[in-house]
C-alpha cells in the first residue's frame, strides 16, 4: 500500500514479481488478465486482500477499503498503459470489469462487476455490483 504504481504488461504474469517476503507480506499487487467468454471481451483483476499473514487478515478491511477507492486510478494506468492496444481496439473500453477480491475472510471474498472498463476507470467506491457472476468461478487459477 504505497503511492507509486509500477506497470508491467505481458502475455504471462511474472510470478518472481509476487514472490519474496516483502511481496507475501505486503500483497498490493493488482494482477489482470483478458478473457474471452462467449465472443466477448472481459476484463479481469485479481486483488489479494488476506490470506497468507496474520497481519493480512487484521487490516483486510482497511485493504479492501483502499483497493476500492483506488482501482479507478490503477485501471486507467492499464488503459493508459496499453494505449497502444486500446488506439487499434476501442471497443475494448465497452468490456466489462470483473473484480475479484481474494481473501481467506468471506466478506471481502467477493467477485464484483464494475461495469464496461471505461466506467469503472471513473467509478467512485460503492458504484459496482455484487452478486451475479455471470458463470464466472471466483478462483480461475489467476493469483
Amino acid at each position: 500500500m504505497n503511492s507509486k504504481i509500477t506497470l508491467a504488461i505481458s502475455q504471462t504474469v511474472n510470478t518472481s514479481q509476487l514472490q519474496g517476503w516483502y511481496n507475501r507480506f505486503q500483497r498490493d499487487e493488482v494482477v489482470a488478465h483478458w478473457r474471452k467468454i462467449k465472443g466477448k471481451m472481459h476484463f479481469h483483476v485479481h486483488l489479494h486482500v488476506s490470506g497468507g499473514h496474520f497481519l493480512l487478515d487484521i487490516c483486510a478491511s482497511v485493504k479492501y477499503f483502499i483497493f476500492c477507492k483506488e482501482l479507478p486510478v490503477v485501471l486507467n494506468a492499464f488503459i493508459y498503459g496499453d494505449k497502444n492496444l486500446f488506439n487499434d481496439y476501442p471497443e475494448l473500453q465497452e468490456a466489462l470489469d470483473w473484480v475479484y477480491f481474494h481473501s481467506n475472510i468471506l466478506e471481502f471474498n467477493k467477485v464484483q462487476c464494475w461495469g464496461p472498463l471505461k466506467d469503472a476507470c471513473a467509478s467512485s467506491s460503492g458504484s459496482h455490483k455484487e452478486g451475479k457472476q455471470g458463470g464466472l468461478p471466483i478462483n480461475d487459477g489467476t493469483p
